[in-house]
């Protein structure tokens, strides 16, 4: 298991992270504690971000 968005934003993550290099280690205890990181936090911000201006662009070329 491992987190898609830190992975994503590797210059954000915390690379020590075991949700950053794969586990498999399935406690709730540890995907929360990853889940209210501040690096992890920010990485799913920016990828929330990507996302949202993808879309935008989308629907510029869609209204072409």
């Amino acid at each position: 298991m491992f987190c898609t968005a830190c992975r994503e934003f590797s210059s954000l993550a915390d690379k020590n992270s075991s949700f950053f290099t794969g586990s498999q280690a399935f406690r709730i205890g540890n995907v929360k504690a990853h889940a209210s990181n501040r690096r992890h936090e920010a990485c799913v911000l920016a990828k929330q971000q990507r996302e949202q201006q993808e879309r935008g662009s989308m629907n510029i070329v869609q209204s072409l």
